[in-house]
């Protein structure tokens, strides 16, 4: 049965932490120690009482599995839902080619400017090239990436606005 995780279950949780914990280490024993989790206890029970962000176990008569989970509201700008509000302006400019709040945000832009990385924000032949490389990885050279990159640029020319 899949139920709400409660404090009866932290045991169970370490225990499946620690074998993914193990999975991870016995891969890349240089980025994981063995023997370790990601949450100890007194996380786990403050985590479990965080409405928005539930855990959930598999139990039949033991946790057998878990999934940590994190409800997120959606906003009417979703680029502000997805990234954090400290990086959502400046992925709006970066993804759609939308400068407007980026050049109100006068520290930002300076930062970016200062740095050197504002043709970055540009809608440019960089842009393009990631998109037609990226389909050229899914489909290989030929026809059907070079029709899937002529329609995927012309929705990304309208999605950023058409600038000229």
């Amino acid at each position: 049965m899949i139920r709400r995780a409660d404090k009866n279950d932290i045991g169970g949780l370490i225990e499946l932490l620690h074998q993914v914990d193990m999975v991870h280490h016995q891969i890349r024993p240089d980025l994981f120690k063995p023997y370790t989790t990601k949450y100890n206890e007194q996380e786990l029970e403050a985590l479990l009482s965080d409405d928005s962000k539930p855990v959930f176990v598999y139990d039949d008569g033991e946790v057998l599995g878990h999934a940590f989970c994190l409800i997120t509201e959606v906003k009417d700008d979703k680029e502000e839902s997805v990234f954090p509000e400290e990086t959502a302006v400046f992925m709006k400019a970066l993804m759609l080619g939308d400068k407007t709040d980026f050049y109100q945000d006068t520290a930002l832009y300076a930062k970016i400017r200062g740095a050197g990385f504002l043709h970055v924000v540009a809608v440019s032949g960089m842009h393009i090239a990631f998109l037609v490389g990226m389909i050229q990885l899914l489909f290989g050279a030929g026809p059907i990436s070079s029709v899937a990159g002529i329609l995927l640029v012309w929705f990304f020319v309208f999605m950023t606005g058409a600038p000229p």
